[in-house]
């Protein structure tokens, strides 16, 4: 008593109340669950919860139920396609079909995401049953449309027209038929296509396009109103037999007017007038020609009212009023007149000036045609095209727009001796110089030469033009000058004479007299007090107190340098001065030091070499022989290889683990290999449609027809037929073919067309090929095959005599049969035996007939046996019997 009553799996009395668990009300909320009602008893809970230390009675574990007031409604439950319930508690329905959303649906049942089967594509289980899904026009309440060869209407017939003689024209627009088919080409039926104007429906004679041959059949066969023998013109021909019974003037035998655009002797043709080049101006003089029809615009023809006077009627371009071409030698207009060209100065260069003349070639004096050159002045006969150029007098003798120049490359104001052509008369062009510019620039590449140029000392160059150069001074000729400033005049361009130095000498020579000294000298003798390095102090100075002489230490200016002191790796010093430098390693030159810290001596001691790192480049690279490897890398997703150097990959992600990937979308992953759970390499395929199902992928087989989901990713279900043939794309080959599916007949053009896994076999159309397995010439007749390609060891043809053992070629009708061997070589049926008579081979198995051979047969009787043994009698039948046995078993063994 006093104890805390709690749920338990026992049911315990705690509290010693005689109640426990749920009996009790005073049970602690603790290890109480949280139950669901089941208010419609499916199994399934729906919101109303209550908190029980035991399952009770109308309560389920879970709430999954999305009605709990209907039974036939849970999760799992059977969907009722198009009934606007979610059966399955999934949120959606199952929907029937309406591709072309006409409101109309077919009996195949989609997944919808919601109740409604309003949206595109679906239509309810109300909705009508559409014959065509493909047209939004055909449907049970659609209205029927006469003619139009389709059955809107869904009632398996079709509303024709009437054409009740079968003569392809309906008596009018109205009258209908009812047909079972829907398209309108049964007897008595016609679409819209028809014409309509049949006067008579029920004679196939009559329609608009009837011919009336008989002038004097009274019958109104065109339908036009009168009969073949009318004459509304009254010209004595009737209307059958002419070919305008209106116009009086029109009949066959009257003269044609040329050009007027008519038939008048009813011959299908006008007479034209002449135009052979088509350029709508008749010929002069006139002529005429037979049109190709009546209206006289054919090739070559024209019409009375063209103008004429063509006066050359081979060329399109010349007719009155065309275009003159100046001084081309043709009368364009046909005015017996040419426009030439002007020379005025008679230099046979021609001006822009054009003028008229009879001389249609131009060539008279003052004239020129359209070849001349152009004269750039017509009054001056020194300036033409062709004629000598004066260098930079300002005058363009030739004609080319610009005058002759002097060069002047380099702009400085000198020209040299070479000439250019100029861009203007004035030489004023870059490069250009006129006849007045100073002469004498001796290096027309460069601007800082010409005469009275300043001299640039000791630089190889003479910029003033006056065959001299200005060097420096090395008296001592040590390669060093002096720090004065001192030049010397020289006649060598190249100042390595004595004494001289070319502006690439070095300076600081603090004894020009003396050789051995220089900035460079070496001062070996550390007690010598020369200053021949010329740095201010003598060999043995040790500036930097390191202990080292200045003349033993590679640097005295700084005290951590001198020979025997540590190395600093990659710092870029030589510390102990023995010409090397201890440099850390990149060996594949991406910028980042090798994760071991590997340190190299080099003669580099800036450790700028190719595969060499100072101490300030970052390290860490795992892989230093691939640049591609480093901590700054970029990573590249399943490729396997760690490129960032974090110990980790970026792999593709393959939720449902089918070895195909949704997209790019990526993920850590510690395997470099990228095989884990939910993980995927570059190599392996995309495009995966649900990556939430390891169903659904490119590939996927899609066995269930009725199944509506797209489990390969192709965009279409199962039951899709793509090629219209009965088979849903799951139950044939290739969905792309209507001659391809289970149901097709093989035949021979290199497709599997009856989708059983191979292709050509069995086909309709295999030709029959004859075995010749030995290649002797002979086939085998029960050996025949169909197939459409050759099969090897088989002919087209048979043989004319047929082989009797197509596995040995030693054996055919042509061959020659070895008596008494047990084989049939020949192929006749039988071995040959030898007759003993000549010691030949007979050639068959006929009984030996010869008498006193020597051999006992029928035909010895009397005469003596082989074995000298007289025979009284015939063999017996017996023996013969036992003759033939031992032959077969013969046979028979040597067969084997």
């Amino acid at each position: 008593p006093g104890a805390t009553e709690i749920c338990d799996a026992s049911n315990t009395d705690e509290d010693c109340d005689g109640l426990a668990d749920d009996g009790d009300s005073s049970v602690a909320s603790t290890g109480k669950t949280t139950f669901y009602a089941d208010a419609d008893s499916d199994g399934y809970g729906g919101a109303t919860t209550g908190a029980y230390c035991d399952l009770p009675s109308g309560y389920v574990a879970t709430s999954t139920d999305c009605v709990d007031t209907n039974a036939s409604i849970h999760p799992g439950a059977t969907e009722t396609p198009g009934d606007a319930v979610d059966a399955n508690c999934d949120g959606g329905e199952s929907c029937y079909q309406d591709l072309d959303e006409d409101g109309a649906r077919t009996p195949f049942v989609i997944a919808s995401t919601d109740t409604d089967c309003a949206d595109i594509g679906e239509a309810p289980a109300t909705a009508e049953v559409d014959c065509d899904d493909a047209d939004a026009a055909t449907f049970p309440s659609a209205t029927e449309l006469p003619g139009t060869g389709v059955d809107e209407d869904c009632d398996g017939g079709e509303w024709c027209y009437v054409d009740a003689d079968g003569d392809g024209y309906r008596p009018d627009a109205t009258s209908l038929v009812a047909s079972t088919d829907s398209d309108c080409d049964d007897t008595g039926e016609a679409s819209t296509t028809a014409l309509v104007g049949d006067c008579n429906d029920h004679h196939a004679r009559f329609h608009p396009d009837a011919s009336e041959r008989d002038c004097t059949d009274a019958s109104d066969y065109n339908c036009d109103g009168s009969t073949g023998y009318a004459d509304a013109d009254a010209d004595g021909w009737a209307a059958c037999a002419e070919c305008d019974d209106a116009d009086a003037s029109a009949y066959p035998g009257a003269t044609e007017i040329p050009g007027d655009r008519r038939d008048s002797n009813c011959d299908a043709t006008d007479t034209c007038y002449v135009d052979a080049d088509g350029d709508g101006v008749r010929a002069a003089p006139l002529a005429v020609v037979t049109g190709a029809g009546v209206a006289c615009d054919g090739v070559g023809e024209a019409t009375a009212d063209a103008a004429d006077g063509d006066c050359d009627d081979a060329v399109a371009d010349i007719f009155p009023g065309a275009a003159e071409l100046p001084g081309d030698g043709v009368d364009a207009d046909c005015d017996a007149m040419e426009d030439c060209y002007a020379d005025a100065d008679a230099d046979g260069a021609r001006s822009d000036v054009v003028v008229v003349s009879a001389d249609l070639t131009c060539a008279g004096t003052g004239l020129a045609d359209v070849l001349a050159a152009l004269d750039c002045d017509d009054a001056s006969v020194d300036a033409a095209p062709g004629a000598a150029e004066v260098a930079g007098d300002g005058i363009d003798q030739d004609c080319d727009g610009s005058d002759l120049c002097y060069a002047d490359a380099d702009a400085d104001g000198f020209r040299a001796g070479a000439t250019v052509a100029g861009t203007t008369l004035d030489c004023s062009g870059p490069g250009e110089a006129a006849a007045d510019v100073t002469d004498g620039d001796l290096d027309d590449t460069d601007p800082g030469v010409y005469p009275g140029a300043e001299e640039v000392v000791g630089d190889g160059i003479d910029q003033d033009c006056d065959g001299t150069e200005l060097c420096w001074v090395d008296a001592d000729g040590d390669g060093y000058t002096g720090d004065d400033g001192a030049t010397v005049v020289s006649g060598d361009l190249a100042c390595d004479g004595p004494g001289e130095a070319s502006a690439s000498a070095l300076t600081g020579d603090c004894d020009d007299s003396d050789p051995t000294f220089h900035p460079f000298a070496v001062e070996t003798d550390c007690a010598d007090p020369s200053d021949y390095n010329c740095d201010g102090s003598t060999g043995y100075a040790d500036a930097d107190a390191d202990g080292v002489a200045a003349c033993e230490d590679c640097d005295d200016g700084d005290s951590g340098v001198r020979p025997g002191a540590t190395e600093v790796a990659g710092d870029g010093v030589d510390a102990d001065c023995d010409g090397t430098e201890d440099c850390y390693v990149d060996a594949d030159v991406d910028g980042y030091r090798d994760a071991g810290g590997t340190v190299v001596a080099s003669a580099d001691a800036s450790c700028g070499a190719s595969g060499l790192a100072r101490a300030d480049l970052p390290a860490g690279d795992c892989d230093d022989a691939d640049a591609g490897v480093n901590p700054g890398a970029l990573e590249a997703p399943g490729d396997g290889v760690d490129a960032d150097c974090d110990g980790a990959e970026d792999c593709y992600i393959d939720a449902d683990g089918d070895g195909v990937r949704a997209d790019d979308t990526i993920v850590a992953s510690t395997t470099l290999a990228c095989d884990g759970a939910g993980e995927a390499s570059a190599s392996d395929p995309t495009g995966d449609c649900d990556d939430a199902s390891a169903l659904r992928y490119p590939g996927a087989p899609e066995t269930d027809c009725l199944d509506p989901i797209d489990y390969n990713c192709d965009g279409a279900s199962g039951r899709v037929d793509g090629d219209a043939d009965g088979f849903a794309a799951c139950e044939e080959c290739d969905d792309g073919s209507g001659g391809v599916n289970p149901d097709a007949a093989e035949v021979c053009d290199g497709q599997d067309n009856d989708c059983d896994g191979a292709s050509d076999n069995d086909a309709l159309d295999a030709a029959t090929w004859y075995a010749d397995l030995d290649g002797d010439g002979f086939t085998d007749p029960d050996a025949a095959a169909a197939a459409c390609e050759t099969p090897a060891g088989y002919v087209a043809a048979p043989s004319d005599a047929p082989d009797c053992d197509d596995a040995d070629a030693t054996r055919n009708p042509d061959a020659q049969d070895v008596p008494d061997d047990g084989l049939d070589q020949d192929c006749d049926g039988a071995d040959a035996t030898d007759t003993g008579d000549t010691g030949t081979d007979t050639g068959s198995a006929v009984e030996d007939t010869a008498a006193g051979d020597g051999v006992s047969d029928g035909d010895d009787e009397g005469k003596g046996g082989g074995c000298g043994c007289a025979s009284t009698s015939r063999t017996p039948s017996s023996v013969v019997l036992f003759v033939l046995l031992l032959t077969l078993v013969t046979r028979r063994r040597r067969a084997a």
